[in-house]
């Protein structure tokens, strides 16, 4: 039973890891879109296999 709550109170800090890694991975996947010259998105739509 003591590692069950070992384990359960170590889980609100994995939570907060894991998301902020999402937010920052997120976040610089939008920023790298903004910031490189091509438009891999309006490629991709416009159905470009290269861009694919």
């Amino acid at each position: 039973m003591d590692t069950v709550t070992t384990y359960l109170a170590g889980l609100p800090q994995f939570f907060a890891y894991f998301l902020s890694a999402l937010a920052l991975t997120f976040l610089y996947a939008f920023i790298y879109s903004k910031l490189t010259p091509h438009k891999e998105w309006a490629l991709i739509k416009e159905n470009v296999p290269a861009a694919a």
